[in-house]
C-alpha cells in the first residue's frame, strides 16, 4: 500500500472512485491502525425512523471479534447510549457519539472506561429557548424531531421535505441568536444541530492524536462524514458508502459491501 494514497488531494465532486484496499492488506500494512465506522447508512441500513433501524447479528459478532484484536471505534451522530444498544457484549468497542459531544473510551493508560459528555453549558440555554419553535414547526409542517441530548436531528425523508429543505438559514439564525452556540450540518434529508466547534472530523483528529494511531480506516455515508474525509491531518483511508460528492479516497456501493469488508477484516485479524 503506497503512502501516496493517504491525504492526497481529491476532487470532492469525483464520482468514480476505487474500492478500498483489501482488509488483509490493511492489516499487514500497520499494527497501529484504527478502524472507524459510522453506524446508520454504513453498518446498518437507513430507515425512515431511527427507532426502526435493525443491525445484522452476524455483523455484530464480527465487530466483536475484530475489536478483541485491533482498535475499533464507532463514530456517529447517535448518542453513545443509543449506539451501545446495538453493540451489547462488545466490551472492547469504543464510541464517539453526538458528532463528538460524547465519548466512551478507554481510560488513561488503558485503565477502565471513561464516559465524557462535552456539551458546553451554553447548549442547555440554547435548547431551552430555540427548541420549542423548531419542535412546533415539525408538528405543523412535518418532519421527525430526534433529540439525542448532545445534538438534535430533524429528519425529512418521511415528511416535511418541502418545508425543511429550505430552512437552513432559519435554523442558523436560531443558533446565532444565542451566541453562535449551535452549528447546522446537513445530512441525508436531514439537518443536524450540533454544538459549535464539534464535528466527526475534529473529534477524530483529537482521538487519533491522543492515542497515537499511524493510520485510520473510516467508513461513512453522508455529509457529516465528509468532515473526516476532508481532514488532511488524518493518516486516512476514507471510504464513502453510496453515491454523492465526496473527499474520500475510496467508495463502496452500499451497506452490504461494508458488511463484506467487515467479514474480510474479521478473517484477516483472526489469521494474523
Amino acid at each position: 500500500m503506497e503512502n501516496s494514497s493517504f491525504n492526497s488531494s481529491v476532487n470532492p465532486t469525483l464520482k468514480k472512485l476505487p474500492i478500498p484496499p483489501a482488509a488483509s492488506e490493511v492489516v499487514r500494512a500497520s499494527k497501529r491502525t484504527l478502524y472507524v465506522f459510522d453506524f446508520d447508512g454504513t453498518l446498518a441500513e437507513l430507515k425512515d425512523h431511527a427507532e426502526d433501524v435493525r443491525f445484522d447479528p452476524e455483523v455484530k459478532s464480527q465487530i466483536q471479534l475484530i475489536s478483541q484484536k485491533v482498535p475499533v471505534l464507532i463514530c456517529s451522530g447517535r448518542g453513545v447510549a443509543g449506539l451501545k444498544f446495538f453493540f451489547t457484549e462488545c466490551p472492547h468497542l469504543e464510541f464517539i457519539g453526538n458528532h463528538g459531544a460524547e465519548w466512551e473510551v478507554s481510560g488513561s493508560e488503558g485503565l477502565g472506561r471513561e464516559f465524557k459528555r462535552l456539551t458546553p453549558p451554553a447548549w442547555s440555554e440554547w435548547y431551552a429557548r430555540a427548541v420549542p419553535p423548531i419542535r412546533e414547526a415539525a408538528q405543523i409542517h412535518g418532519g421527525d424531531f430526534e433529540d439525542k441530548g448532545g445534538s438534535i436531528t430533524i429528519h425529512f425523508r418521511n415528511s416535511g421535505a418541502d418545508f425543511w429543505r429550505e430552512k437552513r438559514a432559519w435554523l442558523e439564525s436560531l443558533g446565532g441568536n444565542y451566541g453562535h452556540t449551535v452549528q447546522v450540518m446537513s445530512g441525508i434529508c436531514s439537518w443536524n444541530l450540533i454544538p459549535e466547534g464539534f464535528s466527526k472530523g475534529v473529534t477524530l483528529g483529537r482521538y487519533v492524536m491522543k492515542y497515537g494511531y499511524e493510520r485510520v480506516v473510516y467508513f461513512g455515508d453522508e455529509p457529516t462524514d465528509e468532515t473526516v474525509f476532508a481532514n488532511k491531518e488524518l493518516p486516512l483511508i476514507g471510504v464513502r458508502v453510496g453515491e454523492g460528492p465526496t473527499s474520500a479516497h475510496y467508495r463502496l456501493p452500499d451497506v452490504n459491501a461494508v458488511h463484506q469488508w467487515v467479514a474480510e477484516l474479521a478473517r484477516a485479524v483472526a489469521e494474523d
